[in-house]
């Protein structure tokens, strides 16, 4: 019972202020049947007034909380579509965030497809070349797939004079393959790992630019919603009064 007097007071109180206001505003002789149109560079403006007898529109007259530029470029670096949907445009904001979605779906599944083609290769050369993968770089185990054993390897190097690549010839660092297509196989294998992680940095750097593409879209759906605008405001009337002007551009 209490609740619902209060929303009867309130509602008796709005009104009273409404009724206050447009009194005041339109000075009586309000008609809201009368449409005024007048055409400017940048399309018609409906006017509605309460009297013909009225002096030229000033722009400044119209007011109207407009999106930034710089927000939605800001809002759609941080996450691609956040500055679509705050300029309204809902459709290409969806389109940048299922992009980004789905953009990490598949940096995470080229990296998760890496990690398991990476142990496969390890595991296989612990069981055909006696490796001992610990405390290993990357480079050792490309070298490892060129050569069947570490002395063919170190050959190699002298051959080259390269002596600082040259490894020591003991249980830690030294390999030897049981057979030539498992080497081969071996090769393969690690290939196919590096192919995922390269693929992996890929997503990265799609991902960066869908993030500036989005920015830039976002700029384009402001600039977009500035053109169908719509904007209110009030305007003095020269013999009393005001008017309530409604700008629509498009």
């Amino acid at each position: 019972m209490k609740q619902s007097t209060k929303k009867i007071l309130t509602f008796a109180l709005s009104t009273l202020i409404f009724t206050g206001l447009t009194s005041h505003c339109f000075a009586g002789d309000f008609n809201p049947s009368f449409y005024s149109f007048k055409k400017n560079r940048v399309g018609f403006r409906q006017v509605l007034v309460g009297s013909d007898r009225v002096s030229p529109i000033s722009p400044d007259v119209f007011q109207t909380a407009k999106p930034s530029k710089g927000k939605a470029f800001l809002f759609s670096l941080v996450l691609p579509g956040m500055g679509e949907y705050y300029a309204g445009s809902k459709t290409m904001g969806t389109v940048f965030l299922c992009t980004e979605i789905a953009l990490w779906a598949g940096y995470f599944a080229f990296q998760q497809y890496g990690d398991w083609k990476e142990e496969d290769y390890r595991q296989y050369a612990i069981a055909h070349a006696g490796i001992h993968v610990k405390g290993k770089n990357h480079q050792y185990f490309v070298n490892v797939e060129h050569f069947d054993n570490i002395r063919a390897y170190n050959e190699a190097k002298l051959r080259q004079r390269d002596p600082n690549a040259l490894y020591p010839e003991n249980d830690e660092f030294s390999w030897q393959w049981d057979k030539t297509s498992h080497r081969l196989k071996y090769e393969k294998m690690r290939v196919s790992s590096d192919r995922a992680y390269s693929r992996a940095v890929l997503m990265l750097g799609v991902i960066v630019a869908n993030h500036v593409i989005s920015g830039i879209d976002a700029i384009r759906a402001v600039r977009k919603a500035e053109q169908n605008s719509l904007q209110v405001g009030l305007r003095s009337r020269v013999e009393g009064g005001m008017d309530l002007c409604i700008s629509k551009s498009f």
